[in-house]
């Protein structure tokens, strides 16, 4: 593990109580440390933490984060509760941003399903409300959502079209993660119209970020 992560894991190391919280949360928003052995361990760590000394904020940031664990583990069933937690206590304290990270992971799931119609309906309900509040993040997560639903449904070019707007913003922002997948899925889509060229092409560049920072989880999936 290298960069950010590694970073907070020596930061975590001689934080007690309360004080490990913000770091925990940050640790386990990256993707360079998915995948890594004590992962899940720090997430259940956090969400006690959370729940005893946490305001309401880090508490629905955690329950989100196991959500987008369960997610990555493709346990769908347990994804969809932690979600549906986290969303309510985000409308609680009325963070819209929270509720759009959590809509982005439900268009997620629904592709995971193959439900492809109900995963365009969720992202472009998130693309309306990350637009009305300029959630960059968000819309470009949401706009990748929507690209993998379209592809799935055979519509390419509309595909290809969102994959480009959101490798976009996130390189206006900058997101190195999120730059790394958008390259990764652009990789994906030009495989699936025959341009293996183009295909390789963005496959290595999403292979090159991962590399850089350390994400393990990326450079196996690219």
């Amino acid at each position: 593990m290298s960069g950010p992560a590694s970073s907070l894991k020596q930061i975590l190391q001689p934080a007690k109580g309360k004080e490990r919280l913000p770091v925990l949360l940050k640790l386990c928003e990256q993707p360079s440390y998915w995948g890594e052995a004590d992962e899940f361990q720090h997430l259940q760590e956090a969400q006690q933490l959370a729940l005893s000394a946490g305001s309401a904020d880090e508490q629905a940031r955690i329950i989100y984060l196991s959500g987008r664990y369960y997610v990555r583990k493709a346990d769908y069933k347990m994804a969809e509760s932690n979600l549906k937690q986290a969303r309510q206590l985000y409308i609680n304290i009325g963070n819209i941003r929270g509720q759009i990270d959590c809509n982005v992971q439900s268009g997620v799931i629904s592709n995971g399903y193959s439900l492809f119609e109900s995963a365009l309906n969720i992202s472009e309900e998130t693309i309306e409300l990350a637009t009305r509040i300029s959630y960059k993040k968000g819309l470009a997560d949401a706009l990748h959502v929507k690209a993998c639903a379209l592809q799935s449904l055979g519509r390419l070019p509309e595909a290809l079209s969102l994959a480009v707007k959101a490798l976009d913003i996130y390189e206006a922002m900058p997101d190195i993660y999120g730059m790394a997948a958008a390259y990764y899925y652009l990789g994906l889509i030009y495989d699936s119209m025959g341009n293996y060229s183009d295909a390789l092409t963005n496959l290595d560049f999403a292979l090159k970020i991962r590399e850089d920072i350390g994400d393990r989880f990326g450079i196996s999936e690219a």
